[in-house]
């Protein structure tokens, strides 16, 4: 009766595995959107003060602070906004361990996809 028992158990427990649906790429969030318009764009006064050299290169400290180093961009491109709002897209050329910014770039208006 006891072995049994615990044969139950194990194939119930074992039936309750194979029957718990497995997560698809079907439950993740949607990332892709409908870009509705584009314009250019150039960045602001404020935005082109911050833009003076990559994260982790060495900084003079009288051009850098310590709050603008996490703000400085790695890459090409620098994204700011957000989903169901505007994007901005700026461009940048890179120079030894600098970034400048090209002072232009794209405004997007974005929509989800359906």
């Amino acid at each position: 009766m006891k072995k049994s028992i615990i044969a139950l158990a194990a194939g119930t427990v074992l039936l309750g595995a194979l029957s718990v649906p497995s997560l698809g790429f079907a439950e993740q969030a949607q990332t892709s959107a409908n870009i509705s318009s584009e314009r250019s764009y150039t960045p602001t006064q404020e935005d082109k003060k911050w833009v003076t050299g990559i994260k982790g290169s060495s900084f003079k400290k009288s051009e850098f602070s310590e709050a603008m180093k996490d703000y400085i961009p790695q890459s090409m491109f620098y994204i700011q906004g957000s989903y169901m709002g505007t994007i901005y897209l700026y461009e940048w050329k890179t120079s030894g361990n600098k970034v400048y910014p090209l002072f232009r770039g794209y405004l997007y208006s974005i929509i989800p996809k359906k």
